[in-house]
């Protein structure tokens, strides 16, 4: 199940179509991915980025909610 997930989130190696007549080869291609694997990425890399305000924000939303439940 991980490997299948793995290979989701990195997406599927494309390399370029050479030209069969062409002396010059090119080595060099680039990840194909999903839609929804490109916004798994954006989230990922958002919450790498910004996580310190990120678990402050949500220890203090959670802190929020407690004190409404008790005082509510």
């Amino acid at each position: 199940m991980l490997a299948r997930i793995g290979k989701w989130y990195e997406g599927e190696y494309k390399v370029y179509d050479n030209d069969p007549r062409s002396s010059v080869v090119i080595f060099a291609g680039w990840q194909e991915r999903h839609w929804t694997s490109n916004a798994a990425h954006v989230l990922v890399e958002f919450y790498f980025r910004e996580w310190k305000w990120i678990i402050g924000t949500g220890i203090a939303l959670a802190g929020l909610v407690f004190a409404y439940i008790k005082l509510g």
